[in-house]
């Protein structure tokens, strides 16, 4: 296999691992939010901004029907986001 080749596979294999961790997170806010198919769930991970926290985060974002939105953000990558922390993130929601 070409250099070439080998950068390319494993930029594609991250990139399916990232998109794994997101779907991942998405699934556990949906199934702990409680309304599972009467909102939209977005999953972003951003470089965080917010004194202290240096690095990427996870920003949770979720809009209901009547186009109510709450956003929870969590201070570590996608990949590191565990059930604990969505649960913390979604108590912070009300």
């Amino acid at each position: 296999m070409t250099q070439t080749t080998q950068n390319f596979a494993s930029m594609m294999r991250d990139k399916a691992a990232h998109l794994w961790h997101i779907q991942r997170v998405k699934t556990n806010v949906r199934q702990q939010f409680g309304s599972a198919t009467a909102c939209m769930v977005s999953i972003t991970e951003i470089i965080c901004q917010d004194p202290g926290c240096e690095g990427l985060a996870t920003e949770i974002r979720i809009v209901s029907f009547d186009l109510l939105q709450r956003r929870a953000r969590i201070h570590k990558p996608v990949a590191s986001v565990d059930d604990d922390d969505v649960r913390v993130a979604l108590a912070d929601l009300g």
